[in-house]
């Protein structure tokens, strides 16, 4: 005689209502659904008693409805954002470019020049920080050397759009080189004597 092996009964939450079933029918076959209040917001929903099953093997089930697990779900990732996140390298990305990305808070001096996702190009950000204000949407930071990664401030040169567009095409037909890029920026006065080529 062959001996069967006896299913495991699971333990129900008490939110899980086994009297308040329903029968569905799929392709052919009935299944069964449960009734399954959710702790949080009360609302009654059915569940397949089988996918109820497998994440109580798993200890995965909770009970929540979609919208309450949505919301604890934002939750958690709100308290995860920046250093708190565990994938946090220091705020700072390389694009395929070669630029570096740089992090800022919202309480950051220079928020205002960060894109939606708080980042910030370093370059813009240490000229900003040298200039000690935010740069206007018509100014654009070059890197003498040419090495988009090298943002130390005696290789960025604040230049107009129009000037560094105007200046790259003269660099790129030969006519200029790298070390005339002092001709093309703007013409400020600093408190400190600064290096530029």
């Amino acid at each position: 005689m062959k001996k069967y092996r006896q299913k495991a009964v699971a333990e129900y939450p008490e939110f899980v209502s086994l009297e308040d079933k329903i029968a569905v029918r799929i392709s052919g076959a009935q299944r069964r659904k449960v009734k399954v209040v959710c702790p949080d917001c009360g609302e009654g929903r059915y569940v397949f008693k089988t996918s109820i099953n497998q994440r109580l093997k798993k200890n995965t089930f909770t009970g929540l409805c979609h919208s309450c697990a949505d919301r604890q779900l934002s939750d958690r990732r709100k308290n995860q954002r920046g250093e708190r996140n565990p994938y946090w390298r220091g705020g700072r990305h390389i694009t395929p470019d070669g630029y570096v990305l740089c992090t800022v808070e919202p309480g950051h001096p220079f928020f205002c020049m960060a894109g939606y996702d708080n980042r910030i190009l370093e370059h813009r950000l240490v000229m900003a920080e040298y200039l000690s204000r935010p740069l206007l949407p018509n100014e654009n930071v070059h890197h003498v050397d040419g090495n988009p990664s090298n943002n130390d401030t005696e290789n960025l040169v604040l230049m107009t759009w129009a000037n560094h567009a105007r200046f790259e095409r003269l660099l790129s037909l030969g006519k200029v080189e790298r070390k005339d890029v002092i001709n093309y920026a703007i013409n400020f006065v600093l408190d400190k004597p600064r290096n530029m080529v």
